[in-house]
């Protein structure tokens, strides 16, 4: 850490990233993310977006899609400046997203997110979701085609 590093819960900081995205306004992305935050799950425009601007697309882009957005926080492990969790994230489809029409079904999504601390700070997010049983429980998964005979 630097000598201008927070002293800082990197668990706590990481469940109020959460929080800040269920309840949008409830915390100033500035007080969450580094100047220089990288959010490597964006696409579009808001992928070149950088810092605390990163993070609140992220809680728009979210909110618009979603609506009862929760997540359920089922392991959190901390190591010097890396945070793991593994969530449930709950929601209804109400909004658009990545092209998909809305569906106003629920859904609960398992994800695995990582966090990388940067003085005090969230510098970096990855996460890996599973986007096929998501699109399951919304609807809109192709259907299985293992073991289906065709006609050719």
């Amino acid at each position: 850490m630097t000598t201008t590093a927070r002293a800082v819960d990197s668990r706590e900081l990481v469940r109020r990233s959460f929080r800040a995205i269920e309840q949008p306004g409830s915390e100033d992305p500035a007080d969450l993310a580094d100047p220089d935050f990288r959010n490597w799950e964006a696409v579009g425009p808001a992928a070149d977006v950088r810092g605390p601007e990163a993070f609140t697309a992220a809680i728009e882009m979210l909110n618009h899609a979603f609506s009862e957005l929760r997540y359920e926080v089922l392991a959190l492990i901390a190591e010097r400046d890396l945070v793991a969790v593994r969530t449930l994230m709950h929601g209804v489809h109400t909004g658009p997203i990545r092209e998909l029409p809305p569906t106003r079904r629920p859904f609960a999504q398992s994800q695995s997110h990582w966090f990388r601390i940067v003085d005090g700070l969230i510098g970096e997010h990855w996460a890996t979701r599973d986007d096929l049983g998501f699109l399951h429980q919304i609807g809109l998964a192709p259907g299985a085609r293992v073991g289906v005979q065709t006609s050719d």
